[in-house]
């Protein structure tokens, strides 16, 4: 399918052999089908997404190992960032931050981590949420 355009300023008429042309389709209409590497065994899988209505659906294959992902179920298995914050329960300090990333979300029950008061210096347990790290 080609769209016809006026010569000049809105782009070419027709294809250049070797160039791509520009018919018009906007960059999500080629994100129905995205080549990746599997996160478990490293080979070749597919990413198969649809749009509906506000929302794109997307399921993963793996051609080697057979691992299988969809975005309904809300699996995630790239990197992820545990923070949160509370006062001190020792001196009464504000701010006892908690901000630690890791590779995976394989420790998906975790909702709290240790964390030290820079007032005075002793540790207590802080509630953490988890949020998608996306480079």
């Amino acid at each position: 399918m080609a769209l016809r355009r006026p010569p000049g300023s809105q782009g070419r008429t027709q294809a250049v052999p070797g160039r791509h042309f520009d018919d018009g389709r906007h960059l999500a209409a080629y994100a129905d089908r995205i080549a990746v590497r599997c996160h478990r065994c490293g080979t070749a899988g597919w990413v198969l997404a649809q749009w509906q209505p506000y929302r794109w659906t997307a399921r993963f294959r793996c051609a080697g190992c057979s691992l299988s992902l969809d975005s309904a179920e809300g699996t995630w298995v790239g990197q992820v960032r545990y923070s949160g914050r509370r006062p001190c329960g020792y001196c009464g300090h504000q701010c006892v931050s908690v901000c630690e990333q890791r590779a995976s979300a394989a420790h998906a029950g975790l909702t709290h981590l240790s964390g030290t008061c820079r007032q005075c210096g002793r540790q207590s347990d802080v509630a953490v949420g988890m949020s998608r790290v996306r480079d």
